[in-house]
């Protein structure tokens, strides 16, 4: 198996305009893309760190809920996912196509899903029930043609 980089580390943030100004204006980090639900309202808010590299911000409204920790899981970029998957696979782990309970746990994941940013995605989840994202972005990411967007 070989891995990339960490792509994203994401946090459930009480408000978001605090945490924008914060990576923003404070650290000097920038707005990369975001995506919206069906109401319109933002769900997740990626900040660039850099060299695809991001702070993935879910506004308290994504889960209707806010938890103590903020905290919601980290992924790490591979270049081929099919592959990594096999490789867990043959190690004991299984992979599924979400986080929370959106997958079934007593069935592996054989072929990952596109996610909403047209990237390939499977989650594990450690002993302590933390959740780790592998994700294979494609020429079609939204992780490299959001400056496309400035």
């Amino acid at each position: 198996m070989e891995y990339k980089r960490i792509g994203h580390i994401a946090f459930r943030v009480k408000d978001l305009e605090k945490s924008l100004d914060f990576y923003c204006n404070k650290l000097g980090m920038r707005k990369a893309f975001e995506f919206k639900n069906e109401k319109g309202e933002i769900w997740i808010q990626y900040i660039e760190v850099g060299n695809e590299c991001f702070i993935e911000l879910f506004p308290e409204t994504s889960f209707g809920y806010y938890k103590d920790a903020s905290f919601s899981h980290y992924s790490i970029q591979v270049e081929n996912l099919h592959k990594t998957i096999a490789d867990l696979k043959e190690r004991g782990v299984l992979c599924y196509d979400g986080p929370n309970g959106l997958a079934t746990k007593d069935e592996p994941l054989d072929i990952p899903p596109r996610a909403c940013c047209n990237s390939f995605c499977a989650w594990v989840e450690d002993p302590d029930h933390n959740y780790l994202e592998f994700m294979e972005l494609t020429d079609a990411s939204a992780h490299r043609h959001f400056k496309d967007n400035d």
